[in-house]
């Protein structure tokens, strides 16, 4: 019982007052799993936008007056006008051993009912290939294992 007002004094001690700028836009309209939304011209290609109601999306599409964003996570209060912040962050995935053998959404969030993994790190979804100077030389054929035979 007393954890949590120490909780909150050790956090107000490393709070700073300082003025914090942020972009925010406004959805102009929502449909298909779309969110078009207007007023974040800082905005890139994959990164996350989160909305004020919780939902959150990926930018696809860049166009000179609004952005394109695929819902990862969509509330049911999100509709046009609700306010979208830059969330800072790509669309990247947690990596790991606890991963194997496991099917997450693009989130990291499981989807076959299993506990939330515990992952060592993150990396991004999209990322370049190794040059192909450091990757490893094939020593072993390819066996698919379905054999066709024409007679």
């Amino acid at each position: 019982m007393h954890e949590a007002p120490d909780r909150l004094f050790t956090s107000l001690e490393r709070y700073h007052f300082a003025l914090r700028i942020t972009e925010q836009g406004t959805i102009v309209s929502i449909g298909d799993g779309i969110a078009r939304v207007k007023g974040l011209p800082s905005a890139a290609m994959e990164d996350i936008l989160e909305f004020e109601d919780g939902s959150r999306a990926v930018v696809f599409a860049l166009e000179p007056d609004n952005l394109s964003a695929i819902l990862l996570l969509q509330s049911d209060k999100l509709t046009a006008g609700t306010t979208a912040y830059l969330s800072g962050t790509r669309l990247s995935i947690p990596v790991g051993a606890a991963l194997l053998g496991r099917v997450v959404d693009p989130l990291g969030v499981p989807l076959d009912g299993g506990d939330v993994p515990e992952c060592s790190g993150r990396r991004e979804l999209e990322s370049l290939s190794p040059p192909i100077i450091l990757r490893e030389f094939v020593n072993e054929p390819l066996i698919p294992g379905i054999r066709s035979s024409i007679r």
